[in-house]
């Protein structure tokens, strides 16, 4: 399961920053902001993705590890063998649990934190240089 989540969380955080990294790339080019400010916003802004990108590339990666399971008939072998299938879910659900506490805490307390510090960035980027927004 491990390597269809990373498969998946690499391809999402892919797309996800590509359409960030074009407007953070208008601000250095076009605007002239200093890139080590637009650096800055951008590793603000990794948080927010983690949020969005984490549950669904766990999801992507279960999916993809149980449809393999699925395909090459382990699923009806592990049955066959004496294992209740409803065993392969407890470390699932165990990682289950792992991730959503993870995630509460990055919800909670690290993206509100990380969002204020991107917007203060953003307002003093303004005042520094109003044609920048």
């Amino acid at each position: 399961m491990f390597v269809p989540f990373m498969l998946a969380f690499g391809v999402l955080s892919f797309v996800f920053m590509l359409g960030n990294l074009v407007k953070l790339a208008d601000l250095v080019i076009n605007k002239g902001v200093h890139a080590g400010t637009v650096g800055m916003i951008f590793l603000l802004y990794i948080p927010v993705l983690m949020g969005y990108i984490l549950p669904v590339a766990c999801l992507i990666g279960v999916i993809l590890a149980f449809g393999r399971l699925s395909a090459d008939n382990e699923i009806l072998a592990i049955a066959v063998g004496g294992i209740a299938t409803r065993r392969l879910l407890a470390p699932l659900l165990m990682i289950g649990v792992i991730l959503s506490l993870a995630l509460f805490i990055l919800n909670d307390r690290v993206i509100p934190y990380t969002y204020y510090e991107q917007k203060k960035m953003l307002k003093n980027l303004g005042t520094d240089n109003p044609a920048a927004l």
